[in-house]
């Protein structure tokens, strides 16, 4: 089950193509089946490999299953994620951020002005020894969020 709290998190997530299950997936599910115990971010956990059972557990989410995810993945996503909330809630945010994401996408601007944020985020990174991932992603989503929302563009600089 791996190393102490960590677990099997990191061999989990590790990076694999697309169209594959990767991996950490395709050793385990051959060793022990399609459903199988770990332990991953910080917590024992239950994982499948099988579509239809997969399927059959989140077209029964909330009436013969309650999806929950360990507290160090609230933490990192929020108590609102669309990982994390489920039920009408779910459905709610899962609807507008649909929406929004079509209504951006749809946007000749959309395009540029991520590709602008992007190159504005690396050069920021340059000479830095070390980078805090997750506090550069909250600036990437403050900066986002601000200029599409609200069309506030600060021209996506990352020195603050």
């Amino acid at each position: 089950m791996g190393w102490p709290f960590i677990g099997e998190t990191l061999e989990f997530l590790s990076p694999h193509r697309s169209n594959s299950i990767g991996t950490f997936l395709q050793q385990r599910c051959s060793r022990y089946g399609k459903v199988f115990k770990s332990h991953l971010f910080g917590s024992p956990a239950i994982v499948s490999c099988d579509y239809e059972f997969n399927m059959f557990i989140l077209q029964n989410e909330g009436k013969l299953f309650q999806a929950s995810y360990p507290k160090a993945m609230q933490g990192i996503l929020g108590q609102y994620s669309l990982l994390i909330v489920s039920g009408e809630h779910h459905r709610k945010l899962r609807g507008i951020a649909v929406s929004f994401s079509a209504m951006s996408k749809s946007s000749p601007v959309f395009h540029s002005r991520i590709e602008k944020l992007a190159f504005s985020m690396l050069e920021s990174w340059r000479g830095r020894r070390e980078i805090a991932f997750l506090e550069e992603m909250k600036k990437v989503k403050k900066k986002k969020v601000n200029s599409t929302l609200i069309n506030i563009d600060h021209g996506f600089h990352f020195s603050d």
